[in-house]
């Protein structure tokens, strides 16, 4: 080829294929492309799509996630995971797992820069299904909660481990509760129940920065799709098929975040989901050659466990009701704790522990309440932690469990011990009692940030088979 036509491919490819109005002419852009497609064997197709016909400021407003995210965060980077062993096959997808799939639908961002909302709602919407075991359960949450209840702005965008902090803390409910209209300022319009219908993920992990493994990649995809980054260059708008691969002469657009659903070995390529819509495409998603663009970098992964079912219907009476807080702004630190695995057999179920003394009065239903003195903890902040327990049988409840378990990243720590599994054993007089679990003690320095730990508290009867009364819950955080 020569010089004058390469001078003309990287003259459109630069974006100054316009109208004689002075818009662009997304016919006359996709021509110059498969021009310098041919120049590299035509692996992929350039087509017209919805993308193409916005104006090239609109499509670059589309990208808003750094092209060099921030070095300084401090998730667990990198993450142990043992690949030695393990033999993958050579193509996987989980849109046909043995003929099933698993994700839910492609979606569009419309005008606003809100992509990292998009991937780590893609990404976990498809863990739930996953986890639960249903590649059929309906789970559709809402993008538009997570983009303005975390701090996102259009023109700007969100940074994705500020979106995993807000899945962890606080979650996100269901579409129906604040269905998208690609804004950044509506947050306050969320259903007021929204927290009672949130999806919430229990931790997440960035695996790397500005490089990426394959073993490793593919040992998470096996587990559930991750969400990633990668640089978008003005070629990709038009991508309609094919392995992309950048063209000679596309010029750098805007860094953008995707979900990464499978890979195939031999046309080495991640296949990948985006959100434009499926008239972008391979109906909403595309395959891209592997290390091109720097996909598969600042890759996050999640991790999700099925709720527990409620065994018991009591409803709360208001007046036990505590008036709730609003929740922690996220950040996008993570901390990784110490673990301890339950075992099936309580360690101490005769615990000596003093009988507490009841108070007859305020008792409406009966119960647990846990009692915090806040629901953010900083070095210096007084903490502690108390159950009160509400008899309101009439008589007395000798020899009663009383289960309280700290829930930290999955790991879940019994009083009194805050080892393996334990119980408190105490007899409760008609009426009010308030047990000690954490005497006040003074939140030390250099403890960290970690958002989304809980205390779960309940009675138990004496054979511990079943709930007496109502439990309780509740959630807090601390920070550096």
């Amino acid at each position: 080829m020569n010089r004058i036509v390469w001078i003309m491919i990287i003259v459109w490819m630069c974006g100054v294929a316009k109208t004689a109005n002075g818009q662009n002419d997304p016919a006359q852009e996709v021509r110059a492309i498969r021009e310098s497609l041919e120049t590299i064997g035509d692996p992929w197709v350039a087509s017209e799509n919805g993308i193409m016909r916005m104006p090239s400021e609109q499509r670059r407003a589309l990208l808003t996630a750094p092209l060099r995210p921030d070095a300084t965060i401090t998730a667990t980077v990198p993450v142990e995971i043992r690949t030695e062993d393990r033999e993958f096959p050579a193509a996987f997808d989980w849109r046909n797992i043995d003929g099933v799939d698993w994700m839910t639908s492609v979606k569009n961002q419309g005008g606003c820069g809100s992509c990292a909302a998009f991937a780590s709602v893609g990404s976990v919407e498809a863990m739930v299904r996953i986890v639960r075991g249903e590649p059929t359960y309906e789970i559709d949450l809402s993008e538009q909660h997570l983009f303005s209840c975390c701090n996102g702005d259009c023109p700007t965008g969100l940074y994705m481990g500020d979106a995993f902090d807000y899945f962890t803390a606080n979650g996100v409910p269901d579409e129906e509760c604040l269905p998208y209209s690609a804004v950044d300022d509506n947050c306050d319009e969320t259903c007021p129940d929204w927290q009672s219908r949130a999806v919430r993920t229990e931790s997440w992990q960035l695996l790397w920065q500005y490089t990426w493994d394959d073993a490793v990649l593919k040992t998470c995809i096996m587990e559930h799709p991750i969400a990633c980054y990668l640089e978008v260059y003005n070629d990709f708008f038009s991508y309609s098929g094919g392995v992309y691969i950048k063209t000679p002469g596309a010029t750098l657009a805007g860094g953008h975040f995707v979900v990464i659903v499978g890979w195939n070995d031999e046309l080495n390529c991640w296949i990948c989901k985006n959100s434009w819509d499926k008239d972008w495409g391979i109906e909403g998603y595309f395959m891209i050659r592997k290390g091109e663009t720097n996909i598969g970098t600042w890759a996050m992964r999640a991790s999700y466990s099925v709720p527990p079912t409620p065994t018991w219907t009591a409803t709360p009476d208001p007046s036990w009701t505590a008036t709730p807080t609003p929740p922690p702004t996220p950040s996008s630190t993570a901390t990784t704790l110490p673990s301890a695995t339950p075992t099936e057999t309580p360690s101490s179920a005769d615990t000596a522990t003093p009988e507490p003394s009841g108070t007859p009065a305020g008792c409406p239903e009966t119960g647990v309440m846990i009692l915090m003195p806040g629901e953010v903890f900083r070095p210096g902040d007084v903490c502690s932690c108390q159950v009160r327990v509400c008899n309101a049988t009439g008589s007395m409840l000798p020899d009663t469990p009383l289960a309280v378990v700290l829930e930290v990243s999955g790991e879940y720590y019994f009083a009194p011990s805050f080892g393996d599994f334990d119980v408190l054993v105490l007899t409760f007089l008609s009426g009010e009692t308030t047990v000690e679990v954490l005497p006040e003690f003074i939140w030390p320095t250099g403890a960290g940030t970690f958002y989304g730990a809980r205390f779960h508290a309940a009675m138990l009867d004496p054979g511990m088979t079943s709930v007496l009364g109502r439990i309780d819950t509740v959630a807090f955080a601390w920070e550096e």
